[in-house]
Parts: structure tokens; sequence; C-alpha cells
């Protein structure tokens, strides 16, 4: 038998032994890590093409797991849809308005990690959409579901333009139609209107005057999505002016509306009025004369009739001569010309 002495000392060394090999293959414990969205104060406003990265907080523990995944769903109102989201880094999004965070390497107690969301950068003009964001399940810990929210800006505007080409027209016809369109992919819920102010150039290269033509609409131009064009009417006056062909410009000057909404490109149309065949006279405006032989003569007065544009500078050259056949029985020799040329006139 051993002496109690070294009989002690074996058990002792056994149950160190034990103690050990129990705290080498028992797992290390790890508190449980909560998983939460760093709040967001609304609007919290993002543009269009821009990138909503959220913040998950990890509070409660550490974990040493290689992948955790982190899944959440996306709320917002009617307008919200899966193609209005883009995945960003370490995310993956799926039909729904549902998504996966997935975090490589573990996650560190008191650290946050990006859940990167990108706004689709769409063409359509809609209104501002407010969503919400929300954790629905982690693969390792616990999460309260702690919403944060964001809006997306629409970037988006449509226009307005001409789409009618420049026209030429004559005096006294029934006149011309210009037609006044709304263009854009413009979402439905935005049944507003749009108000186009308009007006007409008469200055610079214009030579027409307010008097050539008359506006029968005489307002401003309304569009909605129901209604997306509309025409300007325009009567031409036949004013029996003798004149050159003269043209004004249709300028679209503003367009409003309660969702976004310009000028496009193509806001200026020009009417050219050519003149309907008006035409001056000339004429003799001194009745028959008698007289005596040897009186100081006759004079007669050559005169230029008709309503002429003030622009038209020119001479108006008359030729003239005299008849002394058939029932005319005086001769060259018994009067004289004074004048001796062309009659030049003009206004």
């Amino acid at each position: 038998m051993l002496p109690d002495s070294r009989l002690r000392h074996l058990l002792s060394s056994k149950l160190m032994l034990l103690v050990v090999a129990t705290l080498l293959l028992t797992p290390a414990l790890v508190l449980s890590a909560d998983f939460d969205l760093v709040p967001t104060a609304p609007p919290n406003n993002i543009d269009e093409g821009g990138t909503a990265t959220f913040q998950v907080l990890v509070t409660g523990g550490s974990d040493s797991t290689p992948t955790i995944t982190v899944d959440f769903e996306i709320n917002g109102g009617p307008t919200i849809e899966d193609d209005d989201f883009l995945p960003g880094t370490n995310v993956s999004l799926a039909a729904g308005l549902t998504g996966t965070l997935t975090i490589t390497g573990g996650v560190i107690d008191g650290q946050t990690y990006d859940l990167p969301i990108v706004l689709d950068d769409d063409v359509r003009v809609e209104a501002n959409e407010f969503f919400g964001i929300a954790i629905t399940g982690v693969s390792v810990g616990t999460s309260s579901g702690t919403p944060a929210v964001a809006t997306i800006v629409n970037n988006d505007t449509a226009t307005v333009q001409i789409s009618t080409a420049d026209q030429t027209v004559t005096e006294g016809d029934t006149g011309v139609t210009y037609t006044v369109e709304l263009v854009g992919d413009i979402d439905p819920a935005l049944t507003g209107d749009v108000t186009v102010t308009y007006g007409f150039d008469e200055a610079g290269t214009d030579t027409a005057e307010g008097v050539d033509y008359t506006d029968t609409i005489g307002g401003p131009v309304v569009l909605n999505q129901a209604s997306r064009t509309h025409n300007i009417v325009l009567d031409i006056d036949d004013d029996g002016i003798v004149e050159p062909s003269e043209d004004f410009t249709l300028d679209l000057t503003g367009a409003s509306a309660s969702f976004g909404v310009g000028l496009g490109t193509d806001v200026q149309a020009i009417t050219t009025i050519t003149d309907d065949g008006d035409t001056a006279t000339v004429e003799i405006s001194t009745a028959d004369q008698t007289v005596t032989e040897g009186d100081t003569g006759v004079i007669y007065t050559v005169e230029l009739v008709g309503d002429i544009d003030a622009d038209l500078t020119g001479d108006v050259t008359v030729t003239y001569g005299f008849d002394e056949a058939g029932t005319d029985t005086a001769e060259g020799v018994d009067y004289t010309d004074t004048i001796g040329g062309p009659v030049v006139l003009n206004q």
C-alpha cells in the first residue's frame, strides 16, 4: 500500500488533468449577440441613383462565426416596388422586397456593419417615396426588429414642347395650328395639371405685328395625363396692305405643376405670312383739261395709291407717253414735256 502522502499527490494530479481535459473539450461560452438597425430620422432624403447605407449595430456579445446572415424586409407605400432597389456590397435582394446582408469574419460587440441598398435611377417622373427597412432574422443571435427609414427623392422631370414644325401661311387663309405636348414617363398617380404659359415675339428679325394674327386661345395651356396635347390656333388677318412676307415666333415661356416639369428643347415655332397679292396702283389723279394756246400749260399729277408697308422704301418707276393717233389730232410740236423722262415715286 502507498503511503498516504503519495496517494494524496497522485489523486491531486489526476484531478488536475481531468479539469484541464474538461476545459479543453468544452466549447467557448458566447454571449448571445443582438443585431439591430441604427434608427434614422425621417425624411433621410436620398436621390435616385444614390445609396441608402443603413447601419447594423451588434450588442450583447461578439460572435466568431465565419459567415453570419442578416435577413431584412423593405416596407413602403403602394408605389414602392422591387425594381426601386438594387443590391449594394454584401447585400442580395429577392422578390417581395426582401433581402440578406452577409457578414464574414464574425462580429464584435459594439461595432456597426453597413447594409447598403442602391436606389434605382429610373426615368419615371414620380413623387418622392418613403420606405422603411427592418431586420426579420439572423443566422446567429437575435434581433428586436428596430426599423430605419429613408426617402427616395425623384430626380426626373417631364417636359413640355411644341411638336409642330414651323409653318408658312398666306394672308386670309384659315390660320395655323401649333400643338403643345407633355412628354415623359409619368407615374399614373400624378394626376395634377401642367400649366404652360406662352407669348409671341415680334422683335428682332420678326417683322409681323399683333394685328397680323389673332390668338384664338388667349390664355395658358393646361395639360395632364388624360390630355397630353393642346392646340394653339392662330387666325391670320387679310389686311390688304402691300407688304413683304412677315414672320413671328410663338414662344413657350414656362411650365409648372405639382411634380417635376420643365420646358423641353422645342419651345419655339416660327410662322411666315406671305402677302396674298395686294398691289399698289399708279394713276393720273388730275381731270382732263382744256387750255388756250399760249397759256402757261397744263399739269397732270401721277399718284401712287395703296396701303403700303412702311418698310417698303424702294422707288416706283412710272413710264408714260403721248398718243397722237386716231382721234388725237395734236402733234408733238403743239406741246413740250418739261419732265422728259419716267416719273419716280415712293413713300
